[in-house]
């Protein structure tokens, strides 16, 4: 069996794929400088698997971490998703095809082999992209933005009166401080969305099917304009589409 290994900036999931069946799923936040810890508390009981496949956009160091870890615990081959020119009937745009985010690559081949097109990508984590996928694989393009964190922590610290927000209420009208950059936040990323959903259709003069994964997935999919189907695993659902076929 494969394991499968999404490392996000904030964020570990896990899940053994064998065939299209996951088992001994699992996640977990892990502080900077503590992937060790982390991996030892979280896969200590875990089978050795036969292969790990790792989707990793937290930096070297981090990757570095794993592979040591993986290596003296089981010794078994690490493989990196990279972005290519193509791969799984998917056609990327990027000038430079490496530099596409390994997540956002797997999120392409995933909602290629699952969704109709032309598809748009929401990924809602620490950061948020968008990606447009058409007919044929060929991928359009795509936008990266503050997630809600970073939006709310630039605002915390390039002021000097507004204080730190991690939640508040999502109201149009909010009456505080802290649910204005709550609600502010939140809303500036859902009217993007719709907008680049919008002006989507009409440059391809078709209706858009609107995905929606990362971390905040279920957070932003009942709000936009257009129904969208949540799919928080599409990370690991690409990774085990490459783990079973070859590109």
């Amino acid at each position: 069996m494969t394991l499968l290994v999404d490392i996000g900036n904030t964020r570990l999931k896990w899940a053994r794929v064998h065939g299209s069946d996951f088992t001994e799923r699992g996640d977990a936040l892990y502080p900077k400088g503590s992937m060790s810890q982390v991996l030892e508390t979280c896969w200590s009981s875990l089978m050795r698997p036969y292969r790990v496949l790792v989707c990793n956009v937290a930096g070297p160091v981090i990757a570095g971490a794993l592979s040591i870890w993986i290596l003296r615990r089981w010794g078994c081959p690490v493989d990196f998703v990279t972005a290519s020119s193509a791969g799984w009937g998917v056609t990327n745009a990027y000038q430079d095809p490496a530099s596409l985010g390994a997540d956002r690559w797997a999120t392409l081949v995933a909602a290629h082999r699952k969704f109709p097109p032309p598809v748009c990508i929401v990924d809602c984590g620490t950061a948020i992209t968008v990606d447009v996928l058409a007919a044929g694989g060929l991928h359009l393009g795509g936008l990266i933005l503050p997630g809600l964190t970073l939006m709310r922590r630039s605002l915390y610290r390039r002021t000097d009166a507004l204080p730190e927000v991690s939640s508040g209420r999502l109201s149009l009208r909010a009456r505080n401080t802290n649910d204005g950059v709550a609600a502010g936040t939140f809303y500036a990323a859902v009217a993007l969305v719709d907008r680049v959903l919008a002006d989507t259709e009409a440059a391809l003069d078709a209706e858009v099917t609107c995905v929606v994964c990362g971390g905040d997935a279920g957070l932003f999919a009942p709000h936009f304009t257009r129904s969208a189907t949540c799919e928080p695993d599409l990370v690991l659902l690409g990774m085990a589409i490459m783990a079973e076929t070859a590109a």
